[in-house]
């Protein structure tokens, strides 16, 4: 798999103390059993300072070799998806750090346990920059955030098992879905 110029944390000079000690703590974090089954930590990837975070549920096989989430078709999904309707600086990131293990020849979901343990980095992440607005990328993320304002949006994996004309339609709907929402934080800040 090929890496690109997306795959990547851009951080203003200003935030790189704070970024290495966060990277630093969450690479080596050990508070659940993920942490023994993975082949990486994929914390985040974007810009920081942002005013949009984007939380999804957990990394798959791309993001655990690449270390960058949202980097397989999904994530060419998503980046297509956020050129389209966020027009200001984001990151990305998932409610666990860790990939969880494979299950019936597929990656399981994460346990709520394994969420609720790891939701430390996602809380950090809000409390430092305060985001203008956070969109959870699929129900388990949504579920996740419960304890924040968020919109909610559907996995762009998802998107992709539609049939060609449905799925550009899905596309279509929720690059308009977050363009309004952008429009309304505007309007209410």
């Amino acid at each position: 798999m090929r890496e690109n110029k997306r795959q990547r944390l851009v951080v203003d000079p200003k935030y790189s103390a704070w970024t290495k000690k966060y990277s630093s703590k969450w690479k080596s974090c050990k508070r659940c059993p993920l942490h023994k089954e993975t082949g990486s930590r994929v914390l985040m990837r974007g810009f920081i300072p942002f005013e949009v975070l984007l939380v999804g549920e957990a990394p798959g096989e791309s993001e655990d070799v690449l270390g960058w989430p949202f980097v397989g078709p999904s994530g060419k999904l998503l980046d297509h998806i956020l050129d389209n309707s966020v027009y200001t600086s984001y990151l990305i990131a998932n409610t666990v750090v860790c990939t969880p293990p494979r299950e019936d020849g597929k990656i399981r979901d994460p346990f709520q346990t394994e969420k609720e343990t790891c939701s430390g980095h996602i809380r950090e992440l809000i409390s430092k920059f305060s985001p203008k607005m956070v969109i959870a990328i699929g129900l388990h993320a949504h579920r996740s955030l419960e304890w924040t304002k968020h919109i909610y949006i559907i996995r762009p994996a998802v998107l992709l098992r539609y049939p060609e004309r449905k799925a550009d339609i899905a596309v279509q709907q929720t690059i308009n879905q977050i363009s309004r929402a952008m429009k309304s934080t505007k309007q209410t800040r």
